[in-house]
């Protein structure tokens, strides 16, 4: 039950993240040193070839998101939702 779910989380995930990189990339462009983000950097350094780099980038972003969710937990201690256990 749960497998099912934890696949349609990362298939859900996936696609907000996909969609949200191209919004970024036709409405601010990805002119490198201008308009550069952390995922058009990703996408930029593919394209020229330098994998080493696009992979450090992207490690770089699932180090910092793990960062957030860890700190969100630990402020809400273990309740994210901000609600009581007894309500």
């Amino acid at each position: 039950m749960a497998k099912s779910s934890v696949i349609a989380g990362a298939i859900l995930g996936w696609s907000r993240a996909f969609g949200l990189y191209g919004a970024v990339a036709i409405v601010a462009g990805t002119a490198r040193n201008k308009t550069e983000v952390l995922s058009s950097s990703v996408f930029l350094e593919i394209s020229i070839g330098r994998v080493d780099i696009a992979l450090v980038i992207s490690l770089l972003m699932i180090i910092l998101a793990f960062v957030v969710l860890l700190s969100f937990r630990l402020v809400f201690k273990n309740n994210i939702f901000g609600t009581s256990k007894h309500d």
